[in-house]
């Protein structure tokens, strides 16, 4: 029970550190000029984000493994 509640922890921490990173490295990046922020919010929550949470459950696996 404490491994799948880390790596769930893992996983939402992993996606709203992607999703606000995401949506900063986005505006930053973009040259739309008419819905940047549309542009950045939509690529942080449906690209970005999950990306980084999938990569953070990846990365805490070893660590999860470990404790066992």
């Amino acid at each position: 029970m404490k491994t799948i509640l880390t790596g769930l922890i893992a996983l939402i921490v992993g996606y709203l550190v992607g999703a606000v990173g995401g949506y900063f490295l986005v505006l930053a990046t973009t040259s739309n000029t008419h819905d940047a922020s549309v542009e950045a919010a939509t690529s942080a929550a449906f690209i970005i984000g999950p990306a980084v949470a999938v990569f953070a459950l990846i990365s805490a696996l070893p660590l999860l493994r470990r404790r066992r």
